[in-house]
């Protein structure tokens, strides 16, 4: 195909309506291209395949003269490499990979329950305000996928693992990462969110079992951590509510309640996290009301896997009481218990 001009009407579908997906859904359709980059005013009814082009309109009057737009660095750095294909093909191999993924009942997903979670709410919880665009699921998917399933999906997610191991090898020796690339406006701040809290969450829920590729101890560049800082300065005292993008309503708090109860005792024969062993212990829950902190000694039923404590009803009411008391100075009957110090 030749390129085609502006003046020559051939792309005017193109620029009536040049959004073709919801920003919220998987992008099954694209606008085609020709060999020079421009509208050749067809609709392909798939995702757009991978590729380093920039999508520029036609001039209204061209110069012969008219140099190319420079690519990006990427495509500059592999192109030098000799690896340009090579690192397409790749990039649309896990994109498949993670799609296809995507598309599998939750119990075949391999991941650890608090990631099944995560995924579900960030997939199909009715947000009543801003929902997270498809881009900002899809690249925590990608990472997710990379972390807890590509090891286990066969030949090739194995080598999806051992090709990421030989870049960083090369680029960052001893300091193994993973980037995404998403584009201005897709809300990168969102997705570092999301990531975040993908590792608290698994880090807090595995211990005190080993957690490999987990960690609840991050480096935030300013600019991220400007973002999140602003945002807990917007939201202080409140809690984290069912519209948020981050954590769902059911991973809040660390500790869950027991819903299984029969004539006020529980009976679990399992964790309804991990599925391990509990056994009912005396624990020591430490509750804030305000500025002020009691310790609550009471029983639980505790998972010999994972740690994950289950309370009865009665003990999270009694836990609100304490709260509730905490927080407006009722404390006459509570046992003072050492000092606090607040420390700049």
């Amino acid at each position: 195909m030749g390129a085609r001009n502006y003046d020559d009407g051939v792309a005017e579908r193109f620029f009536e309506q040049p959004i073709l997906n919801s920003p919220y859904e998987y992008p099954a359709r694209h606008w085609e291209l020709d060999q020079n980059r421009q509208p050749t005013n067809q609709v392909v009814d798939r995702r757009r395949t991978v590729s380093f082009i920039t999508p520029i309109p036609a001039a209204r009057k061209r110069r012969a003269t008219q140099s190319e737009l420079g690519l990006d660095d990427a495509r500059t750095a592999a192109a030098e490499d000799g690896q340009q294909y090579e690192l397409m093909r790749m990039i649309e191999s896990v994109r498949h990979s993670v799609n296809e993924w995507r598309r599998l009942p939750r119990a075949r997903w391999r991941v650890t329950p608090e990631t099944a979670r995560l995924l579900q709410h960030w997939r199909h919880h009715q947000f009543s305000d801003v929902r997270p665009f498809f881009c900002q699921v899809e690249a925590a998917e990608t990472v997710i996928w990379l972390t807890e399933v590509a090891a286990g999906a066969g030949r090739e997610g194995r080598g999806f693992i051992g090709r990421l191991q030989e870049a960083n090898e090369q680029a960052n020796p001893d300091l193994p990462r993973l980037a995404l690339k998403l584009a201005t406006g897709a809300g990168k701040t969102t997705v570092m969110a999301m990531l975040i809290a993908w590792q608290t969450v698994n880090a807090v829920r595995l211990r005190p079992r080993a957690c490999a590729g987990f960690t609840d101890v991050y480096t935030l560049q300013d600019d991220f951590a400007a973002a999140v800082q602003a945002r807990a300065q917007t939201r202080v005292g409140d809690r984290v509510g069912c519209d948020d993008y981050y954590l769902p309503a059911r991973s809040r708090t660390m500790d869950r309640l027991a819903h299984q109860e029969a004539d006020g005792v529980k009976h679990f024969s399992e964790c309804p996290m991990c599925g391990g062993a509990t056994v009912e212990k005396e624990v020591e829950k430490l509750l804030r009301g305000g500025v002020n902190f009691a310790s609550v000694t009471v029983n639980a039923e505790v998972c010999l896997h994972c740690g994950e404590r289950l309370y009865s009803t009665d003990t999270v009411k009694h836990f609100e009481q304490v709260r509730a008391k905490l927080s407006s100075q009722e404390v006459s009957e509570f046992e003072p218990l050492g000092q606090s110090f607040q420390v700049r």
